[in-house]
Order: structure tokens, then C-alpha cells, then sequence
């Protein structure tokens, strides 16, 4: 008697999932190292009469078929739901990282400490009085203005802008302030004011404060007969607002600032001398 489910010839058989090519031999057994132990659930050109497709056995291999399949299924979806959910633990630490991930603003270390013997470290507790620069709204389209109002072609030649038009196109936003002051504040620092035109903002701490804030080391350095603290390193913020942030002063006195009236009358001095 043929071995169920195969007839003499070609047939394709599906059993849990795989699917394989089979020639009945003379007692229609399909040339298969399982034939003993696996028979197809479904069947191509039946004797019978049935339609491709219909299943041939409902018994006992059938069952465990169709648990297989069940299972095979659930465990498909189990493992597919952990890769989706790895994926966003993943890309939530990533944006969580990143918006802590501390970056450098270049340009902000005192150029004279290269050139400067080295002291010791600032006094821990002295006051610092520090400016923190914003950043500009819109850059691109200030600089297309400008360029149109220098520009005697243009039909903007010599249109300014009122210091309530070019706030409100240009400065930062107040949204933007809150979040470098809870910033600062989170720090220990005190705000003591912002600029109108919310361009600066002032703030006031120790120094260990503003170490701590800007992850730098104040030092006290000798340049000649004169002594000054400066920041050994440039500061770092955090990526959340590094793009609102462009300067900081106040980390170190190495420049002294004279009026210009004083220098006037100096060189006037100079003068009457010769």
C-alpha cells in the first residue's frame, strides 16, 4: 500500500514548516531519511479526488503540526516584540546620552595661560560674576538682511530695524533663557539678570560652582609682576543646549579692560612731553 499522502511520481510536502521535493519509490515512500517518522500534510494531483491543499491526515500528526506551527508562531512574535523593545531601550538611552553628553566651546580659554607660570588652584571659594552669550535666532536670514541694507540695489537699503523688530525676529526666545537659567540654577549658580534683548545672561558663584558647572579647573598663574585666575581649560555644557550658548566670561580676569579716555589722556601726555 503507498505510503500515505504521496502518489508515484513528483509531489511537494509541507511538514512543520519545511517544505521538500520528493519522488515515490516503488512502495511509495518518499526518498526522505524521516519517511518512518514524518508524513506530509498536504498533497499535489491526490487520487482521491481532493483539491490541492486540503489536508490528508487529521489525526494525531496533524495535531502536532498544527501546536508546532502554533508555537513556532508565538515564538516568533515573542522574539520579535523583545527586538523592538530592545530597539527603543536603545534609542532611548542614545537620546539621553546625547542630550547629557558634555561639549567643548572652543575659544573660551584664556590664550596667556600657555604662555604663564602656574601657581596653584583659585581659591575654592572666591565670587565669580559671569556672562552667559546666547546665540542668535534665524543667523541666515540676519545675514541676508544686512547684507540687503548695505546694499544700494536693494529695496531694504538703509530700512532698520527698531530694537522690538530685531528682538523679535533675531534674539533668543524666552523659552530659550529658562532653559540655560534651570541649567545654571541646577548648578548652584544665581541668576542676577538677563539682557533685554535676552542675548546675556548674568550669573554669580564660587568658583568651585563654576568648575563644577563648566567641568574646568580655575588656577592662579604669574604672567611678569602680574597674577590673574583663568579656566586651564575651555568650558563644556551640555548637548541640550550647546547650540544655545556661544561665549562665557567671567572664568578669568587675565585681560585688563581700560576706558578709552584714560588712554587718550595718556597719550596726550606722551605728547606734550616730546
Amino acid at each position: 500500500m503507498p505510503f500515505p499522502g504521496f502518489v508515484k511520481g513528483h509531489a511537494w510536502g509541507t511538514l512543520i514548516g519545511v517544505n521538500f521535493r520528493s519522488q515515490g519509490d516503488r512502495q511509495g515512500r518518499p526518498y526522505s531519511p524521516t519517511h518512518r517518522l514524518a508524513k506530509p500534510v498536504y498533497s499535489r494531483g491526490d487520487p482521491g479526488g481532493r483539491p490541492f491543499g486540503v489536508p490528508l491526515h487529521t489525526g494525531f500528526d496533524g495535531d502536532i503540526c498544527m501546536q508546532w506551527n502554533i508555537v513556532r508562531n508565538l515564538l516568533f512574535g515573542l522574539v520579535a516584540l523583545l527586538l523592538v523593545g530592545t530597539s527603543l531601550i536603545a534609542v532611548s538611552m542614545a537620546v539621553h546620552a546625547g542630550s547629557h553628553q558634555r561639549v567643548t566651546l572652543y575659544g573660551q580659554a584664556a590664550p596667556l595661560v600657555q604662555q604663564t607660570r602656574l601657581l596653584r588652584a583659585a581659591d575654592a571659594n572666591q565670587q565669580l560674576n559671569l556672562s552667559i552669550g546666547l546665540q542668535l535666532r534665524n543667523q541666515a536670514d540676519l545675514d541676508n538682511l544686512l547684507s540687503a541694507i548695505y546694499d544700494p540695489q536693494s529695496p531694504q537699503y538703509q530700512e532698520y530695524l527698531t530694537p522690538d523688530q530685531f528682538n523679535q525676529l533675531f534674539a533668543p526666545t524666552l523659552d530659550q533663557v529658562q532653559q540655560v537659567e534651570v541649567f545654571l540654577q541646577s548648578q548652584g549658580l544665581t541668576v542676577t539678570n538677563v539682557a533685554s534683548n535676552n542675548l546675556l545672561i548674568d550669573a554669580t558663584g564660587t568658583v568651585v560652582q563654576a568648575q563644577q558647572t563648566f567641568k574646568t579647573q580655575i588656577n592662579t598663574y604669574r604672567l611678569g609682576s602680574r597674577t590673574f585666575y583663568a579656566n586651564a581649560t575651555a568650558p563644556t555644557v551640555p548637548g541640550s543646549i550647546s547650540q544655545l550658548i556661544t561665549s562665557i566670561s567671567g572664568l578669568d580676569n587675565s585681560i585688563q579692560y581700560h576706558p578709552l579716555s584714560q588712554r587718550g589722556q595718556s597719550s596726550r601726555h606722551h605728547v606734550e612731553q616730546q
